[in-house]
């Protein structure tokens, strides 16, 4: 059925569901029993469900609106789904769509003239293809066509089923599809040969010389009892004083230990409810990109800007002041422990990937080979992907006695906390 007789249909349809109030229509009912043969049906008992016709009365009695069904009513329910689903609303789909077209928009231009045979008739048979890209020169006209530059690998098979081939593998006919690729034999690379006499005086450092300490050995974690004695377990200490607590200054334990009971006070509050108003409105929360990004670095920090929108946040503000806490210094708090926690289990092969990206002051010159538009992203990914993995020397020491109940808090399958993204608690 073509489109167009579709949607006459269908627009028909529409409108007969909501004039039907002027055709006089009477609601239709079964014939029912006398009430003196109708049976008897109890509360709670599973027979009336067994019984279709007392189930029918049953559902009968209770009042049911229902609103008409008809083109505007369906448009107005797409559009608010569409503006509480998607992130950013229907504005942000309709920019996200225009930069997929800009995109490939950029990358056919891009492409050798000889490509459009294999990839333009399967352009012209998308539906609801951008007349833009349609309208670039060579791709139109390749519309129904079969290429003619065809690999010598594929000809006998073009020929005998060229005519069934689906659009999509057209480029599999492509002779640079089959291209063979040809390396160039590798130089052997230079022997170095080291004589060491053997006596009673061989080491291993006559074998071996060591140029650089290994970075493992230079920033290797204290040994427990030197952790012990560190400033970190001092048991004098007091908690850090509200107004002092910033983004620079360092952790104690007394803080850690606050800042985790605050925390199950907080989940306590939530609840593990995933179908209540609470986790629906927090999960549903509408975010940009931009937004996503800065709640993987700051979690906590979107938690609570969510929960702002909700009648609960009052009482979780009393919860987080009754531990001695601001809104603002327990999450900085709890954020700053979050990232120290991560340093502190972090993998000697991730320590090093960190450790590549972080030397990079500007965008490497690897990112600069994406289209532009995605330069930026890919940038902003791996700065996010750094800071994750950022703490000071003081903070990962005074996390160390705490790893297991923070673990316990901050762990989850699925890495969400309170419905929120905390990344790299293993």
């Amino acid at each position: 059925m073509k489109l167009s007789t579709y949607l006459l249909l269908s627009s028909i349809i529409f409108a007969k569901s909501a004039n039907c109030e002027q055709l006089n229509w009477k609601q239709l009912t079964a014939p029912t029993k006398s009430i003196e043969e109708e049976p008897v049906v109890q509360k709670n008992n599973t027979n009336v469900y067994l019984d279709p016709l007392a189930y029918a009365k049953q559902e009968n009695k209770k009042e049911r609106v229902v609103k008409a069904i008809n083109t505007e009513t369906i448009i107005s329910s797409f559009l608010e789904y569409l503006e509480s689903s998607y992130p950013g609303g229907s504005a942000q789909m309709m920019a996200d769509h225009d930069k997929i077209e800009n995109d490939m928009y950029e990358l056919i231009i891009s492409l050798p003239k000889e490509t459009y045979q294999y990839i333009g008739p399967f352009i012209n048979d998308v539906p609801y293809m951008s007349e833009r890209i349609l309208n670039i020169p060579g791709i139109k006209e390749t519309k129904g066509k079969f290429p003619t530059r065809i690999a010598p690998q594929m000809k006998e098979y073009a020929k005998v089923h060229g005519k069934y081939m689906s659009k999509y593998l057209y480029i599999c006919l492509m002779p640079e599809a089959w291209q063979q690729m040809k390396y160039e034999e590798e130089e052997p690379e230079p022997e170095y040969t080291r004589i060491v006499t053997l006596d009673g005086n061989v080491t291993a450092n006559d074998f071996f010389k060591i140029e650089n300490i290994s970075l493992f050995n230079k920033f290797k974690p204290k040994t427990y009892k030197e952790f012990l004695n560190s400033k970190a377990t001092n048991p004098k200490e007091k908690r850090t004083a509200n107004k002092k607590i910033n983004d620079k200054t360092s952790l104690n334990s007394k803080d850690i230990e606050a800042s985790i009971k605050t925390l199950k006070d907080v989940k306590e509050f939530i609840g593990d409810n995933k179908f209540d108003k609470i986790h629906s409105h927090l999960r549903n929360f509408p975010l940009t990109r931009e937004e996503l990004m800065d709640e993987m670095d700051k979690p906590l920090q979107s938690f609570i800007r969510k929960m702002e929108k909700l009648p609960e946040y009052e009482k979780l503000k009393q919860i987080i002041e009754s531990n001695g806490f601001t809104i603002d210094t327990w999450v900085k708090t709890t954020e700053k422990i979050i990232k120290a926690y991560r340093v502190a289990t972090i993998t000697p092969s991730l320590s090093l990937n960190v450790a590549n990206w972080r030397k990079y002051k500007e965008m490497p010159p690897t990112l600069k080979l994406l289209p532009e538009k995605d330069q930026k992203i890919a940038w902003n990914s791996l700065k996010l992907f750094v800071n994750l993995y950022s703490s000071t020397k003081e903070n990962v020491a005074a996390i160390q006695n705490y790893k297991e109940q923070i673990k316990k808090e901050l762990y989850s399958k699925d890495t969400f906390v309170l419905e929120t993204p905390i990344y790299g608690i293993y």
